[in-house]
């Protein structure tokens, strides 16, 4: 993500990017849940960032050390999951 020639493409192109390229804001209620959600993961064994105070979800950091493959990381998605709730749109406990 470091390459100059991405940075320039991504900047050509971030307005059409959902929040023009911006990381989404939770409401409070969704900040609730992803707090809950991000302190059930690290209790699971998987680093998940708390979003910013503002409800800033900045996930670009885990995104590289989160592998989505990992047994223990599905484990602790299942064992988790629940608390997510609808928080980024989708269906209650599955991933959007």
């Amino acid at each position: 993500m470091s390459d100059p020639d991405f940075q320039s493409a991504f900047a050509a192109c971030r307005t059409r990017l959902p929040n023009g390229g911006e990381p989404p804001k939770l409401s409070a209620d969704q900040l609730e849940r992803y707090l809950d959600f991000a302190e059930c993961m690290r209790g699971q064994g998987v680093d998940v960032p708390d979003p910013d105070p503002d409800g800033t979800l900045r996930l670009g950091d885990a995104i590289g050390r989160i592998n989505p493959s990992d047994p223990k990381v599905q484990a602790a998605f299942t064992a988790c999951r629940e608390k997510l709730g609808r928080v980024m749109g989708g269906p209650s406990g599955t991933p959007s």
